[in-house]
C-alpha cells in the first residue's frame, strides 16, 4: 500500500501527518487493509467542503485525508439547531470540538491537537471501515455503510492497548511541531 502526501495550495494545512497515518494504520489488522491501494493526504476539493476524508472504491481503493483551508473552524450548515448539533456532530464533540454561535450560524471550532486526534484516531479508521464493508458486503453507500464504518473505528480504537499510539501519543495531546 502506498502512503502519500500531495502538495498543498498556499494557505492550507493538513490536520495530521504521514507519521500519524502510518502509526494509526499499524493498529489495523492486515487483512482489513488487504486490497487498499493507497492512503494519503490530499488537498480538499470544493465538493468535499465538510468532509475530513473520503474512501474511493473501485479498481484502486484509496483514502484521501483532506487539507484544511480556513484554519481550525468551519461554519455548520444553515438552519442548524442545537439538537442537530448533538446528533450530527456527536463524534467531533466527543473528540473536543467546541461549538460557538456567531450571528445566526453555528461554528465548529477545533484546537489543533484535538482535530489531529479526531482525524487520525477516528476519521482514518472510519474510512478503513468503509473499505472493509465494501470487501465483505459489496459497495452499498448509505446509512448501513456509515454505521458499520463508525462501529469499526470505535471497535479498533477501544480495543487498542493503553500503550499503543492513539491511546498514548494522540490522546495525550502531543503537540504538532510543524504548525
Amino acid at each position: 500500500m502506498t502512503i502519500f502526501e500531495r502538495p498543498l495550495p498556499e494557505g492550507s494545512q493538513y490536520p495530521c501527518t504521514l507519521d500519524d497515518v502510518r502509526e494509526t494504520l499499524a493498529i489495523v489488522p492486515p487483512e482489513d487493509l488487504a486490497g487498499l491501494w493507497a492512503v494519503g493526504l490530499a488537498p480538499s476539493p470544493r465538493k468535499a467542503y465538510h468532509a475530513y476524508a473520503t474512501y474511493f472504491g473501485g479498481e484502486r481503493p484509496t483514502i484521501h485525508i483532506y487539507s484544511l483551508g480556513g484554519g481550525y473552524e468551519f461554519r455548520m450548515i444553515p438552519h442548524t439547531r442545537p439538537h442537530n448539533i448533538e446528533q450530527w456532530y456527536r463524534h467531533e464533540l466527543a473528540f473536543g470540538m467546541r461549538v460557538e454561535q456567531r450571528g445566526g450560524r453555528y461554528v465548529g471550532v477545533w484546537e489543533p491537537g484535538d482535530l489531529r486526534r479526531y482525524v487520525a484516531c477516528h476519521v482514518l479508521l472510519h474510512e478503513v471501515g468503509h473499505h472493509v464493508f465494501r470487501r465483505r458486503f459489496g459497495f452499498h453507500p448509505g446509512e448501513t455503510s456509515e454505521r458499520y464504518a463508525d462501529d469499526y473505528a470505535f471497535r479498533l480504537l477501544k480495543g487498542c492497548e493503553a500503550g499503543c499510539w492513539p491511546a498514548r501519543r494522540i490522546r495525550d495531546g502531543e503537540p504538532r511541531t510543524d504548525l
